[in-house]
């Protein structure tokens, strides 16, 4: 560049360049002549000054640079840029220019690069950790504020973490580093005729708290917004001095979060509240005549009640809410919109009466109306009113649905009109709560229309967190009359549940699951939709934990959140299969069983039962799943017990017999009557009974109290002992029978009846061995203690004669003497004799045949 051409690109610099003493860069803010040789550089102008800096100095090296000329806080234009990204002229700064001048220019080069090429330089190390280097960190800043008669300076970020860095790594006593030292720091680097300097808050609070400089609090800038300042701010409120609209600006400023963030606090709302201020804040609110007393009032209050629940009741019980209601129909724009505010904030914890207060005082009218002129707001003072009306909506116990009814329709057209995912969000989960309290009222408000736009989020929204709402919503619907249920099928919800059904999200899960099953609950046609739809085939999987935590994210897998998550869904699938079968015909009944439901169904674990979430669910899914295997084969489908089995398979009876060790005789009962049912087929059905287990849970449940149990029990073991000689001595290693004698004895009417068939079916097809032990344990006696109770129940007498007259026959042919005396004596001990020989005039000829048959066999001879 020609010299000539520079300085007349830069009418100012008449002079040659090095005639100047000092050359200082202030932006924007124009400049003035602060001496004969002192010039403020524009900042338009400041490209033209580093040319010439670049120019002069031949690359900076110096060579025609004067010593004495000062430059200050002139700034790289950053518009030589090289391939790489970096500046050239910066680059050549730090490697030509002299080193303790380096510091006064600002680079537009990283830190990082600047010093690595200074150190690469002679002595460039040790400028680095120089007292010149650190004065001139502490003087790069700059003037973000200025007063008539002091100036506010800060630095930026990348400046104090550089001198943090520097502190950090060498030898630098900060405590050295006083307030004098950053004064002197600042006015060398911002060289004016005005002597006062006061440092930003920002920049105060870094240098003294995180660098730990010692500077003074008079360094501080005096307008900064301070906690030890909230009272002098309250007391300028209450009595309203002249500072009454500065002190409201500054209590604003100090509530907000991100402000405070910085000097490590929360907002300090308690301090607000202690300090006596809210009660003129509460009457500030009614000034209609001053809208600039009016706006800060509601805001403070709005950070007020943002606290938790007990920093807006003090706002509650100062009789806020008729006010900041009434402020709702103020003509001033902003008025209304934090009014709103601070009502939702009221209304956002789960404090019912705070939101039945807020109704009460009549805020559905004047908000429905802000609302309904919603295309007139910008989309975020949309999502506060709406947030708003939602929190009217939500939380139990629910409010009165006559009272926020008639936001209905609004929702609606919101969900309609808005993408905006949380104005949607907000519309739904209102929705959502309001359709616990009436489904009905929610359809009529949605029409087709308004359910296919749900149908659509569930599809395109990308928030779990709306979709759960929506799906909450439909679910709602779909558990009323029928034809509120086709209502959703006929929006083809069926496809989209489908989809649902492979999500990662437990809640997504859950509600897509309780949904299907409040449709699955109606029609046979509405399950056949159902099952058309290939639901109960992604369901049936999903019964089983194996698939589901390899669904869900394999990141939670082993925390105990997710187990029971886990099984918490699978309840809600077994619900949708067990529903089926409420109205189900025998065809569907027959799908579902031949779809492999059962032996899932039945895979419930006893600590299922000590989980309260699940606890219902699964005590009822497992009678249901025994419930329907029982009408697979009543209604259509196979009837013997075989076909039982090969519903099961072996997998599914050892759950089958694990369920007799579950703590609910509900489900006892159920898994009782299956498991006899089988026992009760041929000799390897029940063989396969007693391989899985059986016995010692049979044996638990003779002790249990419910009469109910005690029958089935001892009818299963009487299917058991009617089978070979094999499977009755099982019963004997078991020690189930001195349990049955023990109920034949003193248990009710109709459990001794059935343990009577235990009894009589073991004499019938047991060994010599085997009836003998039946006699030595005490049988005898109480059967024919239950012939003195049972004369008109010919079928229970019989069974006791047969044992009676097996153990008698034993006796006589295959038995020694001493046998045959000791029954005859057991006989006579417990009037035997004479109940046999009342029982040779019975109505029926079997039993007469039968006493007969025993007198003779002891008492011929007499």
């Amino acid at each position: 560049m020609d010299e000539d051409i520079a300085t007349q690109s830069v009418p100012f610099l008449s002079n040659t360049f090095h005639q100047l003493e000092s050359v200082a860069f202030w932006g924007k803010s124009g400049g003035k002549l602060l001496s004969l040789n002192t010039i403020i550089i524009d900042d338009d102008q400041r490209f033209y000054v580093y040319t010439l800096l670049d120019w002069f100095s031949g690359a900076f090296s110096c060579r025609t640079l004067p010593q004495n000329l000062q430059i200050v806080g002139l700034s790289c234009p950053n518009t030589t840029v090289d391939v790489d990204g970096s500046c050239q002229t910066c680059k050549r700064v730090c490697s030509k220019f002299p080193l303790e001048r380096t510091g006064d220019i600002d680079l537009c080069l990283p830190f990082a690069t600047c010093n690595e090429i200074i150190q690469s330089r002679e002595g460039g190390r040790d400028y680095l950790q120089s007292e010149t280097r650190l004065m001139q960190l502490l003087g790069k800043s700059h003037v973000s504020s200025s007063h008539n008669d002091f100036y506010i300076i800060g630095h930026d970020y990348e400046v104090l973490s550089e001198l943090t860095r520097m502190v950090e790594s060498s030898q630098v006593d900060v405590k050295k580093l006083n307030s004098d030292v950053m004064v002197k720091a600042i006015k060398k680097r911002h060289p004016n005729n005005i002597s006062v300097y006061y440092l930003s808050e920002d920049s105060f609070d870094y240098l003294k708290t995180t660098i730990g400089i010692p500077i003074s609090n008079d360094l501080l800038d005096p307008d900064a917004i301070r906690l030890e300042n909230l009272d002098r701010m309250s007391k300028h409120i209450i009595e309203e001095t002249d500072s009454l609209q500065k002190s409201m600006g500054q209590m604003r400023s100090l509530l907000r979060k991100s402000q405070l963030a910085r000097q490590g606090q929360d907002p300090p709302i308690q301090r607000v509240v202690e300090s006596g201020v809210l009660p003129k804040l509460v009457e500030l609110l009614q000034r209609d005549d001053e809208y600039e007393i009016q706006l800060p009032a509601s805001d403070i209050l709005v950070n007020v009640a943002a606290g938790t629940s007990e920093h807006a009741e003090p706002i509650v019980q100062l009789g806020a809410i008729p006010s900041l209601v009434h402020l709702l129909r103020s003509s001033q724009s902003k008025i209304p919109f934090y009014a709103a505010w601070v009502l939702g904030n009221i209304t956002t914890g789960n404090v019912p009466n705070l939101r039945e207060l807020v109704l009460q005082a009549g805020v559905m009218p004047p908000l429905l109306k802000i609302l309904e002129d919603h295309q007139t707001f910008d989309v975020n003072s949309v999502r506060y009113y709406v947030w708003v009306l939602h929190n009217l909506c939500r939380r139990r116990p629910h409010p009165d649905f006559k009272k926020v009814s008639p936001s209905l329709h609004i929702f609606v057209e919101l969900i309609h009109h808005y993408s905006d995912e949380e104005v949607v969000r907000y519309a739904c989960v209102a929705l959502s709560w309001l359709s616990d309290s009436n489904a009905s009222a929610v359809i009529g408000a949605l029409k087709d229309t308004g359910i296919c736009r749900l149908i659509e989020l569930l599809e395109q929204s990308n928030e779990d967190y709306v979709r759960r709402h929506v799906l909450r919503i439909l679910g709602n619907i779909a558990s009323g009359s029928d034809s509120q249920t086709q209502i959703v099928i006929d929006n083809n919800v069926l496809p989209c549940l489908l989809n649902l059904l492979s999500s990662t999200n437990e809640a997504i899960l859950n509600y897509a699951c309780w949904t299907i099953a409040n449709i699955t609950a109606g029609t046979v046609e509405q399950i056949q939709a159902v099952i058309d739809a290939s639901i109960i085939q992604k369901l049936i999987p999903m019964l089983s934990d194996g698939p589901l935590l390899q669904q869900m994210d394999s990141e939670e897998l082993s925390s105990p959140s997710m187990e029971e998550a886990v099984k918490c869904i699978r309840m809600r699938a077994a619900s949708v299969v067990t529903t089926c079968t409420l109205n189900s015909n025998s065809k569907q009944v027959n799908y579902l069983v031949n779809q492999g439901c059962i032996p899932p169904l039945l895979d419930l674990k006893e600590t299922d039962f000590h989980m309260p979430r699940l606890r219902s669910h699964a005590k009822s899914n497992i009678q249901k799943a025994l419930q329907v295997l029982e009408a697979h084969h009543n209604s259509g489908g196979k009837d013997d017990e075989g076909a039982v089995l090969d519903t099961l398979n072996d997998t599914g009876v050892c759950r089958l017999v694990k369920l007799l060790d579950l703590p609910s005789s509900n489900v006892q009962a159920d898994a009782l009557k299956t498991v006899g049912k089988i026992a009760s087929g041929n000799e390897s059905q029940t063989q396969i009974i007693i391989d899985n287990g059986a016995l010692p849970s049979l044996l638990t449940l003779l002790s249990s109290s419910n009469k109910d149990i005690l029958i089935d029990a001892c009818w299963a073991i009487s299917n058991i002992t009617a089978g070979t000689v094999e499977q009755i001595q099982a019963v004997i290693d078991s020690d189930v029978i001195p349990q049955v004698i023990s109920l034949l004895k003193e248990g009710s009417l109709a459990v001794r009846k059935e343990a009577a068939w235990v009894i009589g079916n073991a004499t019938q097809k047991g060994s010599l061995e085997h009836v003998k032990y039946l006699v030595n344990q005490g049988c005898i006696p109480p059967l024919l203690d239950l012939l003195t109770v049972v004369q008109d129940d010919t079928k229970i007498v019989t069974i006791v004669l047969e044992s009676l007259k097996n153990a008698s026959q034993v006796s006589t042919e295959e038995m020694p003497m001493e046998m045959e005396s000791h029954i005859k004596y057991i006989l006579d001990a417990n009037n035997g004799r004479s109940m046999l020989q009342e029982l040779q005039h019975h109505d029926d000829d079997v039993v007469r045949q039968l006493s007969t048959r025993i007198v003779e066999m002891h008492f011929s001879s007499e």
